[in-house]
């Protein structure tokens, strides 16, 4: 699974979070295989609640990757390290699947 989620307010956005204690009790994301994605310029504190947040979820959680984009941006993909920071995130997404599903 992959997430993109910005910072607001110094946190997760309040809807964001709603939709994650849904899940919580659930068991839905226990096992699953989570990379989190950040392209919001001045994250602080978003990516370490979520990775909080997934690991009480019994998430198996990548480490987390931030990419910063400026507001301004047109295509993110122009941005430098952009495309290369994608391709890296992949690599390792498909490495670490690739292992859990060995372990299976």
């Amino acid at each position: 699974m992959l997430i993109a989620c910005p910072e607001y307010a110094h946190g997760l956005p309040g809807a964001f979070k709603n939709a994650l204690d849904w899940v919580v009790g659930s068991g839905e994301m226990s096992g699953k295989l989570v990379l989190a994605l950040n392209t919001s310029a001045r994250l602080i504190h978003a990516p370490a609640q979520l990775a909080e947040i997934l690991r009480t979820m019994d998430a198996w959680v990548l480490d987390a990757v931030l990419i910063e984009v400026p507001r301004q941006a047109r295509d993110v993909l122009d941005v430098p390290g952009v495309a290369e920071a994608l391709q890296e995130i992949w690599r390792s997404l498909f490495q670490t699947a690739s292992g859990a599903d060995a372990l299976a």
